[in-house]
């Protein structure tokens, strides 16, 4: 585990970045102004307004749920910029630090900014978030890619029970949340606080430390609900991996070798292989696109997990077994779609195809209680899977935490710190 050269305890003082990084809203909110600040200054005095209880319908804590791209193509700057208007802090009683999307580009457009302070309604959980792992998803965020999005991104977070109204989980019990529209339809864990569905959270108990538990939520929950309850992945069975040492990837590798699969993995590149079989892989292959005439003629697989995305959808059906399932869970490759796509043409018959998103995670098909976390966490604290962060930045670091995830050089979960 690499950790940021700007360690959590270092002032804001030893920072290099530029001071418009720090910014917090100016009180006045005339021209919605901003200036810079250390993240130790007190936030601006604003109304004692207690936003959530008269708040119009289609808003949030007095904020906007969300936007949503319409009509495909890239999401519209103005959307966004809206939004983050909107985070001015003039009726809420109180006010936090979030990581804020300022406008859509490259890691430089993320500011720390004071923002509401959200106040959970029944059926939703606060949680003090002490460390979220990043995710593909909020670059494509930040750069207006992705479908839906919010200024406060963030998939997914750790932390502590700060308020629970309907009483489901302990104040100060730890806990990790993922999705339930956290970074889209909804703030993020990218803030201090993050409001989160109880749908969506799940008690942990765990010596685990914060930035090591922030790595499990989506990638072990997505992972796992791939593997058994889509692929329905049994003892003995041949499963390929296509993009296998990405953060689901291992996840996935380890869950598949602890249940008795017979696992091929492919990465692009040769000096991972080793890894790749010191983690169970019975066999490494380097991924490209051309993967079925690498492999003997009519060799096939019983399950099939793709995260290289739609570049190798087609290829990744035909070295399926007839009867097998094939599931596409990643777009490591990139999001453009499969030109010219005629299925009668192109699609090999037999071949149970299916597709999952973590959006769905913690609704009645998808339900968190069906996924072992707990167990997972106890397996990674004990030493049975090596699962920690390949990097750990401080929140202040978030731009140069984004500039390594959009790289694709991490090797591993990216997580961020906020003490």
């Amino acid at each position: 585990m690499k950790v940021s050269s700007h360690g959590p305890h270092q002032g804001p003082e030893a920072q290099s970045a530029p001071s418009h990084f720090y910014r917090v809203l100016d009180a006045s909110h005339e021209g919605r102004a901003s200036v810079p600040i250390g993240l130790d200054r007190p936030g601006p005095a604003v109304s004692t307004k207690q936003v959530g209880l008269d708040a119009p319908a289609n808003t949030w804590n007095g904020v906007p749920r969300h936007v949503t791209q319409r009509g495909g193509g890239r999401a519209r700057s103005t959307d966004l910029e809206e939004l983050v208007h909107s985070l001015t802090p003039t009726t809420i009683s109180s006010t936090v630090e979030a990581v804020v999307i300022s406008k859509f580009g490259g890691p430089e457009v993320l500011e720390i900014r004071r923002v509401p302070k959200h106040v959970p309604a029944n059926g939703e959980v606060l949680i003090r978030v002490k460390a979220f792992g990043l995710n593909h998803a909020e670059s494509h965020m930040r750069k207006g890619e992705w479908d839906e999005w919010n200024p406060i991104s963030g998939i997914e977070c750790s932390g502590i029970v700060e308020a629970c109204p309907g009483g489901e989980f302990a104040v100060g019990s730890t806990v990790i949340g993922v999705m339930g529209g956290m970074g889209r339809s909804r703030p993020g864990g990218y803030g201090d606080f993050v409001s989160v569905p109880a749908t969506n959270v799940v008690s942990v108990k765990t010596g685990l430390a914060w930035q090591e538990l922030a790595a499990i939520p989506e990638v072990y929950a997505t992972v796992y609900s791939c593997l058994f309850t889509i692929l329905d992945l049994q003892r003995g069975e041949t499963l390929l991996i296509r993009g296998a040492t990405s953060t689901v990837g291992q996840a996935a590798l380890h869950l598949a070798v602890d249940a008795g699969a017979k696992v091929t993995a492919t990465t692009r590149r040769e000096a991972r292989f080793d890894l790749l079989r010191k983690m169970g892989a019975t066999e490494v292959i380097k991924e490209s696109s051309g993967l079925a005439k690498v492999l003997p003629k009519s060799r096939v697989f019983d399950k099939v997990l793709n995260l290289v995305g739609n570049c190798v959808l087609l290829e990744s059906i035909d070295i399926t077994r007839v009867g097998g399932r094939m599931l596409q869970a990643g777009w490591l490759g990139g999001l453009a779609p499969v030109e010219d796509f005629n299925p009668m043409l192109q699609m090999k018959p037999g071949v149970h195809f299916s597709l999952f998103h973590s959006k769905v995670l913690g609704t009645a098909d998808f339900p968190m209680s069906r996924i072992p976390l707990q167990e997972i966490a106890v397996k990674i604290e004990q030493g049975a899977w090596e699962a920690k962060p390949a990097y750990v930045f401080h929140i202040r670091d978030i731009r140069k935490a984004h500039e390594l995830l959009d790289s694709g050089d991490a090797g591993g979960k990216i997580v961020v710190v906020r003490e």
